[in-house]
């Protein structure tokens, strides 16, 4: 491994401490993460129960392990559709330029005037709490990023001599946006998915610790601190161990963002 990997490689080895046991926690968990057992509230970690027990006696390793299924699937979900309309209105933008260029940059101006997380807040607020809202205002929050960062490579790429040769030989606009231009604008984007991953995953977590996001019973990182927060003096593990796995994942990503723009340059 180059050093100048290191840091994409360090990424994807945090990424993946939480990342397996939350895939394996699709097929089965060490206990139900929900059942309830008030005979072993606040026991400490141990063999049985690698991470202890929560408040109501649930074992906090399959509640984690559950966690992470809501929570990366709404981080990803929500990058995923930005970065396709995001992506797709700034491709749009930088290879045409002009009134719709225009056009698409104020409205992301606009939108990246405001917070992102006040963005997501506003939308919770008025449309109510639930994993669905979550998803759409955080992917709404990440749609002018992408359009930015697509645009500015678009423009950049579509004066390239490739683009007016495949346009001198016929090829049309969407051919050479798909074939062309987008093969040599791809990292910066994924670069771009990379960070974005890390925010919508705290986004995700501020919402549910503040009770707009995943309702109980199901689990999820940010619900989990927030049903913690008044036994950290007692039982500090109840919120060691999802803080753990948010920063695992916010910090392998932010990581792997850095190793991708290192390994461009």
């Amino acid at each position: 491994m180059r050093q100048r990997n290191l840091p994409l490689w360090t990424g994807v080895f945090f990424i993946a401490i939480v990342a397996v046991p939350t895939i394996i926690s699709l097929f089965c968990t060490p206990f139900d993460p929900v059942v309830m057992d008030l005979d072993v509230r606040f026991q400490p970690p141990s063999s049985s129960n690698w991470f202890g027990t929560d408040q109501y006696g649930r074992d906090l390793f399959s509640r984690v392990m559950a966690g992470g299924q809501t929570s990366l699937a709404i981080s990803a979900a929500a990058v995923g559709i930005g970065m396709a309309i995001g992506g797709t209105l700034g491709g749009f933008a930088g290879y045409y330029g002009k009134r719709w260029d225009e056009l698409l940059m104020r409205l992301a101006e606009a939108f990246l005037a405001f917070p992102s997380i006040l963005l997501a807040l506003l939308a919770v607020t008025i449309v109510g709490p639930g994993k669905a809202t979550v998803l759409a205002a955080i992917a709404i929050a990440n749609i002018p990023v992408f359009m930015k960062i697509t645009r500015a490579s678009f423009l950049q790429q579509s004066k390239f001599e490739y683009v007016l040769a495949a346009q001198a030989l016929g090829a049309s606009d969407w051919r050479i946006m798909a074939r062309h231009i987008l093969p040599n604008s791809l990292r910066m984007i994924l670069v771009q998915a990379s960070a974005s991953f890390a925010g919508a995953l705290l986004a995700e977590a501020s919402l549910s610790y503040l009770g707009l996001g995943v309702q109980p019973p199901e689990p999820s990182w940010g619900r989990m601190l927030r049903e913690a927060q008044f036994y950290g003096g007692r039982a500090p593990w109840t919120v060691a161990f999802p803080g753990i796995a948010i920063a695992l994942v916010v910090l392998g990503f932010n990581l792997v963002a850095d190793g991708l723009r290192i390994k461009g340059k």
